[in-house]
């Protein structure tokens, strides 16, 4: 799939790709996970403040235009306060997207949530601890080294962490 995107948007399809913390339709997500980016990247930083400041600057001009009875400036400020609300409007525009990019995103990983539970590749907390209980009853049986039995023990438990932790 990636070979398709354009070369500046593979890296970041991959990695999004290769993140082993996206629940997903792996494919779908990265894609969805791209275009977040791309939309997040094209918003104007501190777009509130420089927008509504440059707005509030260009109404004033617009106040003395009208005062002086300038046509001159009137005109000037009407054009800037058009650019300005077409700025607006992009950055409207773009945060609808983020929302839908984040919708589709978000229905993408309940599907793959879904279709790993059908497949039974998720455990349940009892399931695994059952799973660990097994195997430390076989560790007990068949080692009898209470050092390696402790090590083993310690290795287990650096995984899962302290049994006090698991239990809340």
């Amino acid at each position: 799939m990636s070979k398709y995107l354009p070369r500046g948007l593979r890296d970041t399809f991959n990695e999004a790709y290769e993140d082993p913390a996206l629940l997903s339709h792996r494919t779908a997500v990265s894609l969805l996970d791209v275009r977040l980016k791309e939309l997040l990247e094209r918003l104007e930083t501190g777009e509130a403040g420089s927008l509504y400041g440059d707005l509030q600057s260009v109404w004033t001009e617009l106040q003395a235009g009208f005062r002086e009875g300038d046509p001159g400036v009137i005109r000037q400020a009407m054009d800037r306060m058009g650019v300005l609300v077409q700025r607006g409007m992009r950055n409207e525009e773009t945060w609808g997207e983020i929302q839908s990019v984040l919708g589709e995103q978000a229905r993408a990983a309940a599907l793959e949530w879904r279709r790993m539970v059908e497949l039974r590749q998720v455990l349940t907390l009892e399931e695994g601890m059952g799973i660990i209980t097994t195997i430390m009853e076989s560790i007990v049986r068949h080692v009898p080294d209470p050092q390696a039995r402790s090590r083993i023990s310690n290795d287990i438990e650096s995984v899962l962490g302290p049994a006090g932790e698991r239990e809340s």
